[in-house]
Order: C-alpha cells, then sequence, then structure tokens
C-alpha cells in the first residue's frame, strides 16, 4: 500500500471507527462494534461463531467510508483474529490502507495483486431495500445523473450515497466512499465533483481492467 501523503484514497476515508457484521447482505441489520473498545471483542467472536454460511464485515470509518470483505466458510477462525486486532486498536488511527492490509494479513487477501472489478453506486446501509447501480471499471465519463436507479432518488436519498469498489470476481472485498451531500436530515444529493474526485483516485491507486485514460474527460461535471 501507498503511504498515507502519497495515496489519493485516503483522503475520502478519515480513520475507522467501527465494525459491523452482517448476514445475507442484509447491512440494515448489521450488528455495529466500536474500533477501540476491547470489550467487545468476545461479543465479536461469538457473533462469528453463530453467523450464517453468508457472512460479512465492514469497517466503518469517519467519513461515512466502508471496507469489507465476505468471509467464505473456512476463513472465520482467521477472521477472529482480525477482528480483535481492529477492536483493540487506538480509535482513531486505522486508515483504509491499514485496514486493507490488516484484511489481508491476518483474514484472506482481498485487496493486495487482486484486480478491481466493478463499481456499484448505493446508498449506505440500504444496499438491498433500495437497489444499487452498477458500472464497468474505469469510469471514465460515467454519469450516473443520466441513470434513473430504481428504489433511490439521486437529488434526495435518505442517507449518504456511497460509491462502491468491488473486488475480485467473485465480489468478496469491497471499499466505498461518500459521493452526495447532504442538504438536511434523511436528506442526501448526489454529488457530480465528489464522484469524479473519487472515481480518479481510485483509477489512479487500484489495480483495474483497462486502465486507459485514469482523469474522467468531464472533470467538472458538466457532461
Amino acid at each position: 500500500m501507498r503511504s498515507e501523503t502519497t495515496d489519493p484514497l485516503h483522503r475520502f476515508f478519515g480513520t475507522a471507527v467501527a465494525l459491523m457484521i452482517a448476514d445475507n447482505g442484509v447491512w440494515e441489520k448489521a450488528d455495529r462494534f466500536h474500533v477501540g473498545d476491547a470489550s467487545g471483542v468476545e461479543a465479536v467472536r461469538h457473533r462469528l461463531d453463530r453467523a450464517g454460511e453468508d457472512v460479512a464485515i465492514e469497517v466503518g470509518f469517519d467519513t461515512d467510508a466502508f471496507v469489507g470483505l465476505r468471509l467464505r466458510p473456512a476463513e472465520r477462525s482467521q477472521a477472529k483474529e482480525l477482528v480483535t486486532t481492529l477492536l483493540t486498536q487506538p480509535a482513531g488511527v486505522l486508515t483504509a490502507g491499514g485496514v486493507m492490509s490488516m484484511v489481508d494479513r491476518l483474514a484472506a487477501r482481498r485487496f493486495a495483486h487482486v484486480e478491481a472489478d466493478h463499481a456499484e453506486l448505493g446508498v449506505l446501509d440500504r444496499w438491498q431495500s433500495l437497489g444499487h447501480i452498477e458500472f464497468d471499471l474505469p469510469l471514465v465519463d460515467v454519469n450516473p445523473l443520466r441513470l434513473n436507479p430504481a428504489g433511490f432518488d439521486l437529488h434526495d436519498a435518505p442517507a449518504p450515497i456511497m460509491l462502491e469498489i468491488v473486488f475480485g470476481p467473485k465480489a468478496d472485498g469491497w471499499i466505498a466512499a461518500r459521493v452526495s451531500t447532504q442538504r438536511g436530515p434523511h436528506m442526501h444529493k448526489f454529488d457530480t465533483f465528489r464522484f469524479r474526485a473519487f472515481a480518479e483516485a481510485v483509477c489512479m491507486s487500484l489495480p483495474i481492467p483497462y486502465p486507459g485514460e485514469c482523469a474522467p474527460r468531464d472533470s467538472r461535471g458538466g457532461k
């Protein structure tokens, strides 16, 4: 991983504050624990023991961004070491790059030398209930405002709108950052500038298929 000072992705993430665990992709009902709170270690380990076949972990950041991985059955024991290490880290220290490296080292390879497969646009913690839009990579010239996503309004979403980058053909790892601005309580509007900026940072930082021209041709969102 690059250092924080040279990694274009760093400014979109901030530092890790929470650990979430969900079954069957239902993040609306995820169990939430706090990074830096070692008292939650046993509860998290027990939660993994009773998890269903399709279980995933996400690390949430103070910018609404997150890093996630889906656990295969044979990876549960390694995942316990990962969540223990995450919860015993001091709050406000872990960066996205640090979390991604920790996942690769302690649980299973999801990010290092794994090609990003596609991108998705959806609403935080409402990926299933409100649906999402899927894009090929790179995101050059993609304009979500030209699309009509079922389930949520890009001009008035009930929670932050997130751009998610999915790794590997089995979609077992992902990172996401906020690409909206808040207009009021439960009122979030898609921000073309943030979308373009994050898309460019992804293209510059991650191994993606057919990289071509990284920067969108319309960097100001006028397209």
